[in-house]
């Protein structure tokens, strides 16, 4: 059990740094969404932007070679993440990772979704995960 590498390690990842609105009062944490704050919350715009990019990512490439992970860079685990690709609080910031963990394109703020989206897909293809006939099927 121990010791196996999972097929997670195949995997192209896609991963999403940014601040996630969220509200605690009490003991219960309260869905930010549904406040009157939330219209003045910073990364609102962006916030409905991933709401609308990451359903079309999956739907587009799936799950089976693509892991995508959406991370709060407030989260304390993340810290070395956050100095080592600069991250700053009010800008979402896009890293996308060879299956090896190599870094193949970073985007600071929110891309458009076609640059977004073929990055991943020529990721896809020079991983050998999808080649050119399968893409052309797609488009």
């Amino acid at each position: 059990m121990f010791g196996k590498k999972k097929d997670k390690e195949k995997k192209i990842v896609v991963k999403l740094y940014m601040e996630k609105a969220q509200v605690y009062s009490g003991c219960f944490d309260i869905d930010y969404g549904e406040t009157e704050d939330f219209n003045t919350f910073h990364l609102k715009t962006e916030t409905e932007t991933v709401k609308e990019y990451m359903p079309r990512l999956r739907e587009e490439f799936g799950t089976e070679y693509v892991d995508y992970q959406s991370l709060d860079p407030r989260n304390i685990l993340l810290l070395p993440d956050v100095f080592k690709y600069k991250i700053k609080g009010k800008e979402p910031l896009w890293v996308i990772q060879r299956p090896n963990g190599e870094v193949y394109k970073i985007f600071r703020g929110m891309p458009p979704y076609e640059e977004l989206r073929d990055t991943i897909r020529q990721l896809l293809i020079e991983e050998g995960f999808l080649n050119e006939e399968q893409d052309s099927d797609k488009r």
